[in-house]
């Protein structure tokens, strides 16, 4: 349970903005997630304080005052070098952008202003002077039964502001712990249900924002992407996730379908942005590749599928270039190294040079992850720790990943060849790429160059 009259104990720099509202003989209460936070023993961060001081006397108390939202009555007063955000009470007009209010009115009304809040547990208001909380839609009990519900009426609130029903899926995925969980309150995750068309209105990147957190924030997203899958919200996400319900693996790749084979492998991963997208969709192309033949499944080049579905979910929710691009090369390498044979050294060689030495042990997480979600653990855990010291073996023995470990390079080739730059040096250099991948031993000067004069022979031969 959750005491209300119990003190809190709040930063110094929070307090002095507190007592210096109350000096000037203003209200002051400590407001949103930071008090949720630190009601439910959790690390809190981005203080918000609440005030009847209109925006132009909070500019004339504080000496550092930043009118950050002034026009929403929000001023950010930095306090021994921390931001507070000191917004005065207000009620707020239509959202015709489902983002901001179009207007908003000050009142002197504490109440009136958590009553413009999306959820009880953050309509919450703390007074370090009066030592208590103020709780005017049971906020506290919601906390203490870990409850998501919003304040009023759910499809109101989110008319307001349709990003509010990803906020709900977040809060229950973030907030929740074992042995203490969250969940959406019946008719608010109804309303979500009924209103879930209204995130199609919402920018790409907010809701980018908010599938982050989801990922990144919760310790098992699993919950998160379910409850988007339930409330109807996924299939303006992620729609291509969604086709993999229902759709069953063999018996040896696990127990579950490919969507929550996804979700448990993104689980099972380090809670890293592009890793945890990689888990997400590294299967997302199987149902479009699915196959049967005699009573077996098979997913052939769902591989390379997943790599070119991920590219376009992911460019059409705007990630950044460079975090697109080391998810789908993860993705489309993922079942190389599943397919290792242990001890094969010249595969293992290839396949560094097509992943790149630096993405190696990404690829190997995501090995790893993938293979506790569709494997017994300890059968898991034997083959990715042989992986991993096999991996290790290799790099310790000076093998040769890229063209640059070459003992030679494209001013040697053109220089015992008398030949000038073209395609044909390149193409000399692959080749004995390749042949030192296979037996390391070629790769000294003298041998290459001999190979180099066969191989320029050869091309002549065949032009």
């Amino acid at each position: 349970m959750i005491d209300e009259n119990k003190r809190l104990q709040l930063p110094d720099y929070v307090l002095d903005v507190c007592h210096a509202l109350h000096d000037g003989g203003y209200q002051s209460y400590v407001v949103g997630g930071a008090l949720r936070d630190i009601l439910l023993n959790q690390p809190a961060k981005d203080f918000d304080v609440a005030t009847d001081a209109l925006p132009d006397e909070v500019e004339r108390l504080f000496r550092r005052a930043v009118p950050t939202g002034k026009a929403f009555g929000t001023i950010t007063v930095i306090s021994q070098g921390q931001p507070v955000e000191v917004t005065t009470y207000r009620l707020e007009g239509r959202y015709s952008d489902m983002r901001r209010p179009d207007s908003v009115v000050y009142s002197g009304s504490l109440k009136e202003d958590l009553s413009r809040r999306d959820f009880t547990i953050n309509a919450l208001a703390y007074s370090p002077f009066e030592g208590r909380i103020r709780d005017y839609f049971n906020g506290i009990g919601d906390l203490g039964r870990g409850i998501i519900r919003t304040v009023g009426d759910p499809g109101a609130r989110f008319r307001e502001d349709a990003l509010r029903m990803l906020r709900a899926v977040r809060f229950a995925a973030v907030l929740g712990r074992r042995e203490h969980p969250f969940s959406i309150e019946e008719i608010t995750c109804n309303s979500i249900f009924e209103h879930h068309q209204l995130l199609s209105n919402i920018s790409v990147e907010r809701i980018r924002e908010e599938v982050n957190r989801i990922l990144l924030a919760s310790r098992a997203p699993f919950r998160g992407f379910n409850d988007l899958y339930n409330t109807g919200l996924l299939k303006y996400i992620m729609p291509e996730l969604v086709v993999g319900v229902n759709v069953v693996q063999p018996y040896h790749m696990g127990r579950t379908d490919v969507f929550r084979h996804n979700l448990l492998t993104a689980c099972r991963i380090s809670p890293r942005l592009e890793l945890r997208l990689a888990a997400l969709l590294h299967d997302v192309g199987k149902p479009y590749t699915q196959t049967a033949f005699k009573g077996s499944v098979h997913f052939y080049g769902h591989d390379e599928f997943s790599a070119r579905l991920a590219g376009r979910m992911l460019s059409h929710l705007r990630y950044p270039n460079a975090v697109t691009a080391l998810v789908v090369h993860l993705i489309k390498h993922h079942m190389e190294i599943a397919h290792l044979d242990i001890g094969n050294d010249a595969a293992l060689r290839r396949l560094f040079r097509k992943v790149g030495e630096r993405h190696m042990d990404d690829l190997l997480e995501l090995h790893r992850a993938d293979l506790l979600t569709g494997m017994p653990p300890r059968a898991a855990m034997r083959r990715y720790l042989e992986m991993k010291r096999w991996i290790s073996k290799l790099r310790e023995s000076a093998s040769i990943f890229k063209l640059s470990d070459l003992a030679v390079d494209g001013h040697d080739i053109m220089a015992h060849l008398g030949i000038g730059p073209g395609r044909e040096v390149g193409a000399i250099l692959e080749r004995c790429h390749d042949m030192v991948l296979e037996n390391p031993a070629l790769n000294t000067r003298g041998k290459l160059l001999e190979i180099a004069e066969e191989l320029y022979d050869q091309f002549h031969r065949i032009a």
